[in-house]
């Protein structure tokens, strides 16, 4: 039955079926990409950090401290229910996000300014000061093939390294380890329109209507690229399990980047060519912009076009 349908797609849409049939469309909210340069508004209570808080204000926060932040809202008002605002720009407005269209096929945004320098800064000092035991290792490959989501966190099976592939470093930054990373959690899940609360673990109260209460969202992934380093052509799905009837992959990916390359380090989307690239598109690193992408089709296909790579890094960092 797959091959039927996949042969009967590939004529419909000229695209090769990468999933298993059926598959579900996806049930989460997805931009629309319908030409190049157009311009999208999302709006956030999650307004920037301008000023760094003091440290003592920066320690690790529990479920208890959402359950906390649900009731003030439910109460107040979420204009009135941000956390840490006299650190932050004007909490009587709303913080405007500005999306980009810049790949039809596929489906990619650029959306500059989306974290302050003192956000940018607090990611990367969260790695720097080592007193969370947040360290930088050797970044992982998956061989291909069909995979599943281990219960190691944010592995998955059978990954491994290979620095010919892959050759920079990274680490994991969990949504609780402050509320600095907590905020921009919320405002990742404003900017893709989706309710906050599936980007972390949930009551039983809590969209009952799926089948887990944990995350639907990776931890946050540092990646350090030194001089030389890569990310050759990737995608950021897997395919699922035949038995695994949830047929999890991801849904999409946010890149943060957290300072400017001065030569090299390029986001490519080899396979997004157009009339004016031929060679694809290409991003250079700019602090505080981010790129979101889709990794599925709205009709549920894992989309082939959204392989991307990251180019060697030449001069910087």
């Amino acid at each position: 039955l797959n091959q039927a349908y996949a042969r009967d797609y590939l004529i419909k849409t000229k695209r090769p079926w990468l999933s298993d049939f059926p598959r579900p469309v996806p049930f989460h909210f997805m931009h629309s990409a319908e030409y190049f340069g157009k311009t999208m508004t999302v709006k956030s209570w999650e307004s920037h950090f301008t000023s760094r808080p003091p440290r003592s204000q920066l320690e690790k926060i529990s479920y208890t401290d959402h359950e906390q932040r649900m009731h003030r809202e439910s109460r107040y008002g979420k204009d009135l229910s941000i956390a840490l605002p006299k650190y932050r720009q004007s909490r009587s407005r709303e913080l405007e996000l500005k999306m980009e269209v810049i790949s039809c096929a596929p489906q990619v945004f650029l959306i500059d300014d989306f974290l302050s320098t003192v956000e940018v800064e607090h990611i990367i000092d969260l790695v720097r000061d080592g007193s969370r035991n947040i360290t930088l290792s050797r970044s992982a490959v998956h061989p291909g093939g069909m995979s599943d989501y281990s219960s190691d966190d944010d592995r998955v099976e059978n990954e491994q390294t290979d620095t010919t592939t892959r050759s920079s470093t990274n680490a994991w930054i969990e949504r609780g380890d402050s509320l600095i990373v907590d905020s921009i959690y919320r405002r990742a899940a404003d900017l893709v329109g989706i309710d906050e609360s599936l980007l972390r673990h949930r009551s039983d109260e809590e969209h009952p209507e799926l089948a887990t209460d944990h995350s639907i969202a990776e931890r946050m992934q540092l990646v350090h690229y030194a001089e030389g380093e890569r990310y050759e052509a990737h995608h950021d799905f897997l395919n699922p399990a035949f038995g695994n009837r949830y047929q999890p992959s991801r849904f999409a990916t946010l890149l943060l980047y957290l300072n400017d390359v001065e030569e090299g380090g390029e986001t490519i989307f080899p396979r997004a060519i157009n009339s004016d690239s031929h060679d694809g598109i290409s991003f250079k690193p700019k602090a505080g912009t981010a790129i979101l992408f889709y990794n599925v089709l709205p009709d549920g296909n894992l989309d082939d076009l959204s392989q991307h790579e990251s180019a060697p890094v030449i001069e910087g960092e």
